[in-house]
């Protein structure tokens, strides 16, 4: 079993759950870290931004790049946080004003 901070917060905050590693663009197989797929609104975690390689090398950066605009161009919301930011819950009240306008 896993934990996951930000999951907790937005049961305890009412919004709806995410689903996680949801598949937005087939046939790349780009995966979305948590997705209101209704919503069309994606949520990534960017946590590798302080170590060599993964999301900081330059081939991370350009998917990163890549991932953030075809899920745009498909006509979601894409935002990027730190785990730090999704374990604060400071994302919420953002979260909450989109949710509102996309689901009503």
């Amino acid at each position: 079993m896993s934990y996951d901070a930000f999951l907790l917060l937005c049961e305890a905050h009412g919004l709806p759950p995410p689903q996680t590693e949801y598949c937005f663009s087939p046939p790349r197989k780009f995966r979305a870290d948590y997705c209101w797929p209704d919503a069309k609104i994606i949520v990534e975690k960017n946590g590798g931004i302080w170590k060599k390689g993964g999301h900081s090398s330059g081939t991370g950066l350009i998917r990163d790049y890549e991932k953030g605009n075809l899920a745009q161009l498909s006509g979601f919301i894409f935002l990027v946080y730190t785990p730090r930011e999704l374990e604060s819950g400071s994302p919420l009240p953002t979260l909450k004003i989109l949710l509102k306008r996309r689901l009503g």
